[in-house]
């Protein structure tokens, strides 16, 4: 249906929003309100085209340790 598309592509725009690294996919669905499972649909398309990447921020925060 058009109304999820839209829907759809907001997830994205929001996630693309707050993808900076620093914030788990989980804080981000908390943090927009939206349930983790569309969240991290989201997620698998973006990756899937290149637009965010995978962050291992456990291994920077042991880095700087």
């Amino acid at each position: 249906a058009p109304g999820e598309v839209v829907e759809r592509k907001l997830r994205y725009i929001d996630l693309l929003a707050y993808a900076d690294g620093e914030e788990s996919l989980l804080g981000i669905a908390e943090r927009l309100g939206f349930p983790f499972a569309q969240v991290a649909d989201a997620a698998d398309h973006l990756l899937s085209h290149g637009l965010i990447e995978v962050v291992d921020s456990d291994w920077q925060g042991a880095e700087s340790k």
